[in-house]
């Protein structure tokens, strides 16, 4: 009788989780799309509002993710999206806050303009995923930061540091990526100028 209850006491558990979750999954979408209405194609925001966004347990995501991968998660995997084609699923059996974190992440991947994803290496588009997702949350990342994707989130940040937030903006959402290379060349050359430098100086102390 007892294993029952529990049972039946788990199941409402779960269920008013995931009621709560789509509420919330609701609320991200109006906020995310007010935010970016003015980067993002409205055909896009359409699409993305038609896919409500699936909650699962842990194997409910296994299963999800290998009929619509052809493979396993690989581990620590708590969320995936597929561009507009399918809803983005991510898993419940995290902390809240992560829940929340893993949601806006892969809502911002819905967001994206198809060419970062194509254009920019892995790394540097999932940690700018990451970085968007935080700075969404009103964190700012930092080094040593329990994140997805540590090494492209930090790196993301320091391009934000350096080349302005309209350059993340401009390559993640419309996948524009002129106000990114034109800084990272600057970035370069200045790089070089420095190592002349150092080797001018070399020079002279050594004469």
């Amino acid at each position: 009788m007892s294993t029952h209850r529990d049972e039946t006491r788990q199941r409402e558990t779960d269920t008013g989780l995931r009621t709560y979750y789509t509420d919330l999954d609701r609320a991200v979408l109006e906020k995310l799309s007010e935010q970016h209405r003015e980067d993002v194609p409205k055909e896009r925001l359409e699409a993305m509002a038609k896919l409500p966004t699936e909650f699962a347990t842990r194997e409910e995501f296994r299963q999800k993710h290998r009929e619509r991968t052809g493979a396993s998660p690989e581990n620590g995997t708590v969320g995936f999206s597929q561009g507009l084609e399918r809803p983005a699923v991510v898993r419940t059996d995290q902390e809240p806050g992560e829940v929340v974190a893993t949601l806006v992440h892969e809502r911002l991947h819905q967001l994206s303009d198809p060419r970062a994803r194509e254009t920019l290496p892995k790394k540097t588009y999932e940690g700018m995923t990451e970085n968007l997702a935080q700075h969404e949350l009103g964190r700012t990342p930092k080094q040593g930061d329990r994140v997805a994707y540590p090494e492209g989130t930090m790196q993301s940040e320091a391009l934000r540091n350096h080349c302005g937030e309209k350059a993340i903006r401009d390559a993640y959402f419309k996948g524009d990526n002129t106000e990114l290379k034109r800084c990272l060349n600057q970035v370069v050359q200045e790089t070089e100028e420095e190592c002349r430098k150092r080797l001018r100086n070399s020079a002279s102390s050594q004469s």
